[in-house]
């Protein structure tokens, strides 16, 4: 029998947008120095990128359906060591996402040393990646404002996120998900939604992790290039292809 063709990929239709000259990539530029940095490193990233390239905070102000794509800069990943801390590892990189026409603006970055959270992070030239569709999305940071003012609820929260994406065009039969992560608390194990916070000049910002599953190709690009909520250039709202694990369909992690 001839294979079925994957569903979850094939184009459902989604609302024209205003065209953009140039399709959004991720520039990466892989760190050919320096140790390890705090998890919650997305204000002094943006500070030590905009000391090079003062425009990557050229972006105005709340962001409408008819803007072209922010630039992102993506976290920069590493293997957790403890203590909130990331090791930076070789396969560790700065990675900007950007449409491709603003390429030739990060360009300066190749070559040097910033200094992050008290960490020297030295750069190598960088590789150009197109977007990746991908079924399954994950951003580990996104925060959007509540209507209600106060820290979002998990309820509240993924209300908002499904309206950003039903303006994006994409399906109600997408399913948006916070994970759930296993606490232990008075000797009772229990689980609760992934919150996440990001410190901006001693103020918290509140967030979850959000994950997308059945995407349409189409989707999922479209997806990547626009992100959610805000702090695009503080690596919130970013999302990457993920590969959903069976063994944690119910359990959380």
């Amino acid at each position: 029998m001839a294979p079925q063709p994957d569903v979850s990929l094939q184009d459902r239709t989604i609302p024209p947008r205003p065209p953009w000259p140039d399709p959004v990539v991720d520039l990466a530029f892989p760190i050919a120095g320096g140790t390890s940095l705090p998890v919650d490193h997305g204000r002094p990233l943006l500070g030590a990128v905009a000391a090079v390239v003062p425009g990557v905070h050229d972006q105005g102000g709340t962001h409408r359906p008819g803007d072209p794509p922010r630039v992102g800069v993506h976290p920069i990943r590493g293997r957790q060591i403890g203590g909130r801390t990331v090791r930076l590892m070789g396969w560790s990189s700065l990675t900007i996402r950007c449409p491709s026409g603003r390429i030739g603006k990060f360009l300066p970055l190749a070559g040097r040393t910033l200094e992050v959270a008290g960490t020297a992070v030295s750069l190598a030239p960088p590789r150009v990646e197109p977007l990746a569709p991908a079924p399954a999305l994950r951003s580990r940071l996104v925060t959007i404002k509540p209507t209600g003012g106060g820290p979002p609820s998990p309820a509240a929260f993924l209300t908002a996120a499904r309206r950003q994406l039903a303006e994006l065009g994409i399906s109600a039969e997408v399913d948006a998900t916070i994970p759930d992560r296993a606490r232990e608390r008075d000797g009772d194990r229990t689980t609760e939604p992934v919150r996440r916070t990001l410190r901006i000049r001693g103020r918290e910002i509140v967030g979850y992790e959000l994950r997308l599953t059945g995407l349409t190709a189409a989707e999922s690009v479209q997806v990547q290039t626009w992100g959610l909520g805000g702090r695009r250039a503080m690596g919130c709202g970013i999302f990457t292809p993920w590969t959903p694990d069976p063994s944690e369909a119910g359990a959380g992690r």
